[in-house]
């Protein structure tokens, strides 16, 4: 029997059918027990092939302001010059920024990092859900495990999941020559109508980092 919420809840013949039909023949206390079924993902390379092929790359690169383009994952797909020069190291984690968010590189740029972190982790936490049969999320899941810094923050927020909740307060980075302090607002919307690919706009005085 499903259970919402700490109530049970009874559903009719009609709405058994439809679980069936979701489910196809697998029985239905066992398709209840197992949840919705996992979404379907692009690999990151046919993701950013599908950008290339439509410009966006050079298009980033004509804004002023920090712009990319990441998976639900956090995998980067794009990036323009700005946004690179305040992430290096990238390549090193597969492109994805949830990872770099672990490294030496992360906590040295980002001064408010506990907050970032925390909201980046909730993030995740609700894709990864989505997309748990993913091969690739999976995959993900275990080389973030296997941070150090990573399991205390995923075991300590058990109950904490965000979709698409706006950030309690912007990222403060430092620059990467002279090292002073600016604040960066993020917006990220779907690219296109598209929910595999999310664009991310950084809104600040990107004049110092921008070359």
């Amino acid at each position: 029997m499903p259970q919402c919420g700490g109530q049970y809840v009874l559903l009719d013949a009609a709405n058994k059918d439809r679980v069936r039909r979701l489910f196809g023949d697998e029985p239905f206390e066992a398709a209840v027990a197992r949840g919705p079924l996992s979404l379907h993902l692009q690999s990151a390379d046919e993701l950013r092939q599908r950008l290339t092929r439509q410009g966006v790359d050079a298009h980033l690169d004509t804004r002023n302001v920090l712009a990319v383009c990441i998976d639900p994952l956090r995998t980067v797909l794009h990036g323009n010059r700005t946004f690179h020069r305040l992430v290096p190291g990238l390549a090193e984690v597969d492109n994805n920024y949830v990872r770099w968010l672990f490294t030496p590189a992360a906590r040295d740029r980002i001064t408010n990092w506990d907050a970032e972190i925390v909201h980046a982790v909730t993030i995740l936490r609700a894709n990864l859900g989505r997309y748990r049969d993913l091969p690739r999320a999976r995959k993900l899941y275990r080389e973030l495990r296997a941070t150090p810094d990573f399991p205390p923050i995923w075991d300590s927020t058990p109950m904490q999941v965000a979709f698409g909740c706006p950030r309690l307060e912007p990222l403060h980075i430092r620059t990467p020559d002279t090292h002073e302090t600016f604040t960066l607002g993020l917006e990220i919307i779907d690219y296109g109508g598209s929910p595999d690919i999310l664009l991310s706009y950084g809104f600040s005085d990107t004049h110092a980092i921008a070359c």
